[in-house]
């Protein structure tokens, strides 16, 4: 008896975590078929700040050259961009650069590959990522995922900005490009203007002021597939216990008796 309750439990638990697990998926789903659709237009209408990954951003690229490899050719494009956090009640502006490759022909890369940053006297390794089934790439943390370069770590330990000298990228351990910078602590210019307004008003900005702009605003509405998907489940789970607990009611009664059983049954009688 207490393992028949036992199990009716762990069959429940398991629809509940089943729903979980449909909620979970459908909404990823939804998301990354919104973002994808939405890469495509930006691709196709050139309109970059899409993809980018903090609300504010420099429309005045740090970098903006097309590279050739092997017969391969890539927009690379910098971007200095910046967020607005609350850490301790209090508004912080964390900045850094973003980069954006576009691939205009040639096979497309896997989906992650190796970026190098380099300075006068270090090395700074990223993550390389596909922009979904896009012909677009940019870099992330691979430790915190981040999915741009914070300007904090190019300080050497004494606290001093080192000048960004170089871009390298990476496949399999061969360089498929380089290319030489010279970014300097001058060229971040919008983390200064957001403290700024940020002292004034105790407010982030919600317009564009002269080094800065606002990326699109990305809202995706993932309820209409995620309700289609949780009715499914809802539909068959029901119809499957339905017809587990039907055939189970069905078989009792069809064995027979033990013999303890008949000779009780014959006393009886």
């Amino acid at each position: 008896m207490v393992l028949k309750y036992i199990n009716r439990i762990l069959y429940a638990l398991g629809i509940a975590l089943g729903l979980i697990f449909v909620y979970n998926l459908s909404d990823s789903y939804a998301r990354t078929i919104e973002l994808q659709e939405r890469g495509r237009e930006a691709l196709e209408s050139s309109t970059y700040e899409a993809f980018m990954p903090t609300r504010y951003y420099n429309p005045t690229l740090l970098f903006d050259e097309i590279v050739e490899d092997s017969g391969v050719m890539y927009q690379v494009k910098i971007y200095e961009v910046a967020y607005i956090r609350l850490l301790e009640d209090e508004l912080v502006v964390v900045d850094g650069i973003h980069v954006l490759m576009i691939q205009d022909d040639g096979p497309l890369q896997t989906e992650f590959f190796q970026v190098q940053f380099v300075q006068e006297s270090a090395t700074i390794d990223y993550v390389g990522y596909r922009y979904f089934d896009l012909p677009v790439y940019s870099v992330m943390n691979a430790e915190t995922a981040t999915m741009f370069a914070r300007r904090e770590i190019f300080y050497n330990p004494s606290l001093v900005f080192e000048p960004i000298t170089g871009f390298k990228v990476y496949q399999n351990e061969d360089v498929l490009f380089e290319i030489e910078l010279d970014l300097q602590e001058d060229d971040f210019v919008i983390k200064e203007e957001l403290e700024s307004y940020i002292a004034i008003h105790n407010d982030a900005p919600s317009e564009e002021d002269l080094h800065y702009a606002l990326s699109p605003e990305v809202i995706i509405d993932t309820k209409p597939i995620v309700i289609r998907n949780l009715s499914i489940y809802i539909i068959l789970s029901s119809l499957i216990t339905y017809l587990i607990f039907k055939y189970r009611n069905k078989k009792l009664g069809r064995k027979d008796p033990t013999e303890a059983l008949k000779k009780d049954l014959d006393r009886l009688q």
